[in-house]
């Protein structure tokens, strides 16, 4: 998929346009020339998933905060910033945890919150063959092109539920109250809505108990709810 190059903020404005007319001081000057340094470098910022591509592991990404787009005079004849919102970014590389052959996926989906890293260098050739050792195809630096997606990064309006402080806990598109694995100190748990492992094994181990004592309970019905409890919870 091609990668579309974007332009970081010092190729938008510079510095003989941010100064006020009257004659600046030499700290003035000085000032406006980091501020300028800075603008142009890409560190971290957070953004929003618009469109997912699961074939290619890259996403359209929007950032969330504005950025300046360009310096109005007011009436004093002062630099004012005028703000306004990023282009959608193309094709950003998503991070995917994995390793060995392995790894974690997730259904990622519009409207998901993420935070964009930028790699120092270019990192075209490297992404698209994985070869090690290439020099980059040009000389940007901390820029806008070069942003990786990494996802899990929420704003308070989107907190996760019912956080555990107590178990590590991996679950679903629907929440914890929905399929949800929990790993605690020294046990494991599975469950979903309506039901958990643990009242399944516990029905099987009923039915068990049924048929060795050949008294009690039909260990038909046992054994009927069981397969009910699994089918409940297992897919």
């Amino acid at each position: 998929m091609e990668r579309k190059v974007l332009h970081n903020m010092s190729d938008q404005t510079n510095i003989a346009n941010t100064l006020p007319k009257s004659k600046p001081d030499l700290k003035l000057v000085f000032q406006q020339i980091t501020r300028e340094i800075m603008n142009s470098l890409s560190v971290a910022q957070s953004a929003t998933i618009v469109k997912f591509y699961p074939a290619t592991q890259t996403a359209d990404v929007q950032p969330n905060i504005a950025q300046v787009i360009q310096y109005l005079t007011d009436a004093n004849g002062n630099p004012q910033p005028n703000y306004g919102p990023y282009p959608i970014f193309p094709a950003v590389p998503v991070v995917c945890l994995g390793g060995g052959g392995g790894a974690i996926t997730f259904p990622i989906t519009a409207g998901d919150q993420c935070m964009l890293t930028f790699i120092d260098k270019n990192i075209d050739a490297w992404w698209l063959s994985g070869t090690q050792g290439l020099p980059p195809n040009n000389a940007r630096q901390h820029d806008l092109s070069d942003a990786v997606a990494i996802i899990g990064l929420r704003s308070q309006n989107k907190s996760l539920s019912s956080y555990s402080t107590t178990d590590t806990q991996v679950y679903g598109s629907s929440g914890p109250s929905g399929p949800l694995v929990s790993l605690g100190t020294d046990k494991v748990g599975i469950s979903n809505a309506s039901m958990t492992l643990l009242t399944a094994m516990n029905d099987l181990v009923s039915a068990l108990i049924a048929l060795n004592a050949k008294t009690g309970p039909s260990a038909l019905t046992q054994i009927t709810q069981f397969q009910s409890d699994i089918t409940a919870l297992l897919k």
